[in-house]
This record gives structure tokens, sequence and C-alpha cells, in this order.
């Protein structure tokens, strides 16, 4: 994705992913709800889970508690990555996905996972991982994996996903979903 996206800024200059999927309110003057509430979970992840260790994401991390838990340290010290994350969460949906506007994002909760693995310089680097969101978001969409339990199904994937990265060989996950995903499509 870096490659795409520095090809992307030589060619136009400045951009932001985020500006251009109306993540800002220019009308409001305000930051989009649907952007604060993502900004608040990345942002949480970060936090508790720095090293992205897999299966030590919790669902209580992207819950009010914890979030208010937050200290200012926390917050000061990693808002820029969150932010960073979101912004290329928002580019990669933009680029690979079709996404033209934030409305258009089916669950909230999956921008939560791509902010927070995107916000990893080295695996937002990684063409791999890149392929395996994409192959992961699509799937998603057409299994209909978040069409209930969509908060415990989330930690449930980017606990996944961050095996995966860690365990390239450890595909069995992504294959079962795509299998799920064309048995859903009426084509088994």
């Amino acid at each position: 994705m870096k490659k795409y996206y520095k090809c992307f800024i030589d060619t136009i200059g400045m951009y932001s992913a985020s500006d251009r999927l109306g993540c800002f309110d220019e009308k409001k003057n305000q930051l989009n709800k649907k952007y604060t509430d993502i900004f608040l979970n990345v942002l949480s992840l970060i936090c508790y889970v720095p090293d992205y260790q897999k299966n030590r994401v919790e669902l209580s991390y992207i819950k009010r508690d914890k979030i208010l838990s937050l200290t200012s340290d926390e917050i000061c010290n990693n808002y820029g990555k969150a932010c960073k994350g979101i912004d290329r969460a928002c580019f990669f949906l933009q680029v690979r996905c079709g996404i033209r506007k934030i409305q258009e994002i089916n669950y909230n909760l999956m921008l939560v996972l791509l902010g927070y693995i995107l916000s990893n310089d080295s695996f937002y680097e990684n063409e791999n991982i890149i392929n395996i969101l994409e192959a992961w978001y699509w799937c998603s969409i057409f299994s209909g994996r978040y069409d209930k339990d969509q908060s415990e199904n989330i930690i449930e994937d980017i606990n996944h996903v961050l095996s995966i990265i860690k365990n390239p060989e450890d595909k069995n996950w992504i294959q079962d979903m795509k299998k799920k995903c064309v048995s859903y499509a009426g084509l088994f």
C-alpha cells in the first residue's frame, strides 16, 4: 500500500484519505460521529496492545470504561498513530474496496480492525498483509459476518489477523471465511 500511497502523493501532492471519505463534516465544522467512535476504539487498542500480540486484544478495550481509563500521556503519545492508522485504512478502503464515503462502510468496526492493523508501519508496508486484509474485508461483507455480534466478531477477527501476521503459514481461518463466503453465494 505504501507504494500506491507514495505514488499518489507524488502525483497530486498532500492527501488525506480520511478527509476524502468525509470524516470531517465541513458544514458542521466537526468530526463525523462515526470517525470519532472509530478513532477512540483504535486509540484504545493501540494503548492497551501496543505490541500487536495475537490473542491479547479483548472486547473490553473498545468499551467505554477502558477508553475513559486512558491516561492523558497514553492519549498524547498515541493519538497521531491512531490518526495515521485510520487514514491508511481509509486509503485502503478507497483503493482496494471502492469506498468513497465513510457512510458507505457497512460496519464501522471493520474500520477499527483496519485502522489498528495499519497503524503499524511494518504491517502497512507488507503487501501480503494488505492482501490478507482485502480477503478478510470481502469475505466478511459477502458472508454476513457482521450481521450480528459485531463487537465480539471484530475482536475475534483482529486476533485472527494478528495470528496470521505472526504465522503466515496459518491461513486456515481466512480459508474457512472464503468457503463460507462462496457457500453463502449459492455456489456450493
